[in-house]
């Protein structure tokens, strides 16, 4: 394929990240310099559409957020390429009670400031995600740590649980006791025990990390030794950032660009369906919005398919339950379909002024979505002003309620988690406002089912509910999509999209 201009330098740089270990050819036939391609070997570049918000425990569990978390912290289990549990800072845990949880530390973990990770950290930062604003549900759980010796500790829970694992393995990180107790504000220079050490973080332009030479797994000490992440807004860009050599790693892929790289020889290009929905909430607080015959219209106008091939290039399932599909517990019996007449019919009556709203997205690939649902809603007499707005004002959208509707996605193979943190009464993301005695009994009587099947049900229940009543409707399933230089090796990313660059070579 034709490539993309480039400056001189950006030309250096693609040969550069794409040169062989004996040198490999340039556009004109000749051998490029092996030494400046030895020099690339120990540098990845990442590009990203949005900008992380905080590194502070607790106050945030976006996912632009975690992903830099897991580079540079740790948690006691994570989950791995197959959704299996793995020890992470663990080198042992058994069950000892339906309130008793035993773990073992591995020996010799250190954090980056050089400090050891002992169970009094892990006790600290249980606390600290317990006792936060943003994702207290993650540990709510939580009744106290017995600590047995530096290594070892028995979680005891305030009854049987069926979240405290998922939870563990997803939103627990580990930082330093001392720290969180003297109100250490992480953004300043975050201290972890991950494969990577945060050495720099420019707002609105990059950040950057250094293998963590100290990490407790030797077979995955970092081989790449220095990162960066490239904030980069427009899709366009980080496409041609890529295929120029300016970057290494696409986290975002513009879907209009997905055909291109896909018949590139020098781009490798992943996509599978992952555990987050695409999803539109109604602000049940706006009076329009609390009728459910409009927000039965909104979702029965709305062409999935559409939504999908604009922003993902068809890679995407539509989705019609506000929910992910694929989970334990998930359903779409009672989500509405696509019947535009149908929501013509439901609207008949309301003025052209009661009919207009606006919706609230913070990614520019939703903006292209909300495009196509724009233009669904034109068709049967809605008008919908898209705004696209920063991180901070995004996270504060539930407390100002400035919005008529909003988009979003969520990450997370436990549909009980994210049923808790986005539709409970109070719920720290509660979008939709919600407050329905029927979710939050059954979210109750979840929490203290240990058997699968049984606890699905009550899931199920409480997401058809959701669904029959339209509180969230979904547009898409969203996939985890990467683009990456071909050179690189190792790659790996699970269901809950953590891409595990440590594991990352060059050839």
């Amino acid at each position: 394929m034709k490539r993309i201009a480039a400056t001189m330098l950006t030309l250096v740089m693609m040969l550069s990240l794409l040169a062989g270990c004996g040198g490999s050819k340039t556009e004109d036939g000749g051998t490029q310099n092996t030494d400046i391609a030895a020099e690339s070997r120990d540098t990845l570049t990442i590009a990203v559409s949005t900008e992380p918000t905080s590194m502070n425990l607790g106050e945030t569990s976006l996912v632009y957020d975690n992903e830099v978390w897991q580079m540079i912290y740790s948690r006691l289990i994570r989950y791995g390429a197959d959704m299996g549990y793995e020890n992470d800072l663990v080198e042992s845990y058994e069950n000892l009670s339906d309130t008793e949880w035993k773990f073992t530390l591995r020996q010799g973990i250190k954090f980056s400031d050089g400090t050891d990770l002992t169970s009094e950290d892990v006790e600290a930062s249980l606390w600290a995600v317990h006792d936060s604003a943003a994702v207290a549900a993650y540990a709510a759980w939580l009744d106290k740590v017995e600590i047995i010796d530096e290594q070892t500790f028995v979680i005891h829970t305030n009854g049987p649980s069926a979240r405290i694992l998922m939870d563990l393995a997803q939103a627990c990180f580990i930082v330093p006791s001392e720290l969180l107790e003297s109100g250490y504000n992480f953004n300043e220079g975050p201290v972890g025990s991950g494969p990577y050490v945060m050495t720099e973080w420019v707002k609105g332009d990059h950040l950057s990390f250094v293998a963590n030479e100290d990490y407790y797994i030797p077979e995955n000490v970092p081989a790449i030794k220095n990162v960066t992440y490239r904030i980069i807004p427009e899709g366009v860009s980080r496409t041609i950032a890529l295929q120029n050599g300016e970057v290494d790693y696409l986290y975002d892929v513009q879907a209009s660009d997905v055909e291109a790289l896909k018949a590139d020889p020098d781009v490798e290009l992943f996509s599978e369906s992952c555990a987050s929905p695409f999803y539109l909430c109604f602000n049940l607080d706006k009076p329009m919005m609390q009728d459910i015959n409009v927000r039965k219209a909104i979702a029965m106008g709305i062409n999935r398919e559409n939504a999908s091939l604009v922003a993902t290039g068809g890679l995407a399932e539509p989705l019609y339950s506000g929910f992910a599909m694929g989970l334990l517990g998930s359903s779409d019996e009672k989500a509405v379909r696509y019947d535009p007449d149908g929501a013509r019919a439901l609207l008949a009556g309301y003025t052209a002024d009661e009919l207009t709203f606006n919706i609230v997205t913070k990614e520019e690939t939703f903006r292209v979505a909300l495009e196509s649902v724009q233009a669904d809603m034109n068709d049967i007499g809605v008008t919908l002003n898209i705004t696209l707005v920063d991180n901070a004002t995004y996270t504060n959208l539930p407390s100002s309620g400035d919005y008529d509707m909003v988009v979003g996605k969520v990450t997370g193979v436990n549909q009980l988690a994210t049923l808790q943190s986005s539709m409970q009464t109070g719920a720290p993301y509660g979008q939709c406002h919600l407050s329905d005695s029927f979710v939050d009994e059954n979210l109750e009587k979840a929490l203290t089912i240990v058997d699968d099947d049984e606890r699905a049900e009550v899931i199920k229940s409480v997401i058809d509910h959701c669904d029959e009543n339209c509180f969230r409707i979904g547009i898409y399933q969203l996939c985890n999509t990467r683009a990456y230089n071909a050179a690189l090796q190792g790659f790996e990313c699970n269901m809950t999209g953590y891409d595990r660059f440590e594991k990352l070579t060059w050839k």
